[in-house]
């Protein structure tokens, strides 16, 4: 193996612009740059404190100064870098190993793993083929990872990750983790804020100090140690839920399965329910149908609100200070929680999107501007990224104020029981508006008809009117009839005497296609649609 000895500046560079074998950095003591290979290069050149290597064809290995900054365009084989202060890779084809760099890590694409260890700043703007493990990481941004990732968490550390197509697993506490899409799993000990799109597979959380932030969840969530905030759009499964409730904090969850909620021994919390099986733990929760509950244990100065599919168990507290229940007609009731999901959902898509496309974008930079330009473009998109996540963040937060607004307001006014065919709803005029303004959405997103078949449903529903309320625009106020009681009289509503003449077969199919269609979108609840379809005849 041949070695050359080159002088290293006050500030050394090393630029290798391809390496078709394995490529090793180490540092060593003493103040030169020692290159051995026993391969060819095309250009071996030194200017100022640059070093140039252009093409090897066989293995590399070098030897700087611990302050030298390495370059690394395109590397066939396997790279393993230890020591240096700083380190660029554009691409890679092998397996990547990096350790104890000084000030910072940014890399476009890696086809093989990617290992990371002592590194205060890692800037990952490219996919990562394979899977991502990172120990010791201070501050780490990822637009994308194909395989797992894995994170021996610090607990001033903070890791972005757009898209993570495996599991994710955290091993010790971390400050910070924003995850777009999961695709597997999602594991951590102790954070003390997660905030995440949506995950695939099953979650496992051991402890929140401050706030966990879910689009949704596709599988289970075991959720122990809350002791912050929570938002959960969606669990498709069971849930799981332990925590200390502290004071001031609010937690939210909608689910698709059971529900399993242990409380501290001497909770201070009111914690409301919207249950469709059994709820176990509390007096008169073994009553048919679905039921709401709401419950006060000390001052109820925390609060924890739960839509529950299946059952709901509650254990660990004593009784109650207060306690209320009544049952919960239709399959809606309280606050809008159809549309809490769907808006926690949209936030897992954004958040998704978000990281595809800074990562593409980055790609596509340190490929025109080659990787030193590349590389600044990709701190500047990483700034960008962390931006737009608390833009994200705030529109999601803010929806959560209106979903808790909307539930105070509707408290207060009373809600109009309409009847159509022996069939019940309660509606409001907000929720007729929301359903129209879904329709004009839905045909300015190619939809054809929608709004259309919507307003023909609605036209045929009469709403009496509310005191204090405002008759809806397109839905036409019927001649005043008593005051409605705020306990919620219903009202019969008989279709119009003079209907217009029925639709053709084909036409009342489509119409059926279209409404289907908006459910199927997440448009509309299927409560709503059925309302829509039995207007229509169809």
């Amino acid at each position: 193996m041949s070695e050359q000895r080159f002088p290293a500046g006050p500030a050394p560079r090393v630029r290798i612009t391809r390496a078709q074998g394995d490529l090793q950095v180490e540092v060593w003591d003493e103040d030169v740059i020692l290159i051995a290979t026993q391969g060819r290069m095309r250009e071996l050149s030194q200017a100022g404190d640059e070093l140039v290597i252009d093409g090897c064809d066989d293995d590399l290995e070098l030897r700087v100064p611990a302050r030298t900054a390495i370059t690394v365009a395109k590397c066939d084989g396997d790279l393993r870098v230890e020591g240096v202060r700083r380190l660029e890779l554009e691409r890679a084809s092998g397996d990547v190993h990096v350790e104890t760099i000084s000030e910072e890590l940014i890399v476009s694409q890696v086809a093989g793993d990617l290992s990371v260890e002592d590194v205060p700043s890692l800037t990952a703007g490219g996919p990562l083929s394979g899977d991502v493990t990172l120990s010791n990481v201070r501050q780490a941004s990822l637009m994308r990872v194909d395989g797992d990732l894995s994170i021996e968490g610090a607990a001033d550390a903070e890791v972005s990750a757009g898209n993570v197509g495996g599991d994710v697993s955290v091993e010790g506490e971390l400050q910070t983790l924003r995850l777009g899409q999961v695709g597997g799993d999602l594991s951590l000990e102790r954070v003390r804020e997660l905030k995440a799109g949506s995950v695939g597979g099953d979650l496992k959380v051991e402890g929140v100090a401050e706030r966990i932030e879910l689009g949704s969840v596709g599988g289970d969530a075991s959720i122990k140690g809350l002791e912050g905030d929570m938002e959960l759009g969606d669990v498709g499964g069971d849930l799981e839920l332990r925590g200390s409730f502290r004071p001031g904090s609010k937690a939210r969850a909608v689910v698709s399965g059971d529900a399993s909620v242990r409380l501290p021994g001497e909770p201070n919390l009111t914690l409301t329910a919207v249950v469709s099986g059994e709820l176990r733990g509390v007096d008169g929760g073994d009553s048919d149908g679905r039921k709401r509950v709401s419950l006060r244990y000390g001052a109820g100065e925390a609060s924890l609100d739960l839509s529950v599919s299946g059952d709901l168990r509650l254990s660990g507290a004593g009784r109650p200070e207060r306690q209320s229940a009544s049952s919960a007609p239709g399959r809606e009731p309280g606050p809008d929680w159809a549309e809490f999901g769907r808006e926690m959902g949209e936030l897992g898509r954004e958040l998704g999107s978000l990281g595809r496309q800074i990562g593409d974008e980055i790609a596509a930079a340190f490929t025109k501007e080659g990787v030193t330009g590349g590389a600044a473009w990709a701190e500047a998109a990483a700034r960008r990224v962390q931006e737009q996540a608390r833009r994200i963040q705030a529109r999601a937060e803010e929806q959560a104020r209106t979903v808790e607004e909307r539930a105070r307001r509707g408290e207060e006014q009373a809600r109009v029981k309409i009847k159509i065919n022996e069939r019940e709803w309660q509606l409001d005029p907000e929720r007729l508006e929301r359903i129209k303004e879904q329709a004009r959405r839905a045909a300015a997103e190619g939809l054809s008809g929608a709004i259309e078949v919507v307003e023909r449903a609605l036209s045929r529903v009469r709403v009496p009117p509310v005191p204090g309320v405002p008759p809806v625009p397109g839905v036409p106020p019927v001649p005043p009839v008593p005051p409605v009681p705020a306990t919620g009289q219903t009202i019969r509503i008989e279709m119009e005497p003079i209907v217009p003449p029925a639709a053709p077969p084909a036409s009342r199919e489509q119409e059926r296609e279209t409404i289907l269609r908006m459910i199927a979108e997440g448009r509309i609840s299927p409560e709503e649609g059925d309302l829509l379809l039995d207007a229509l005849g169809s």
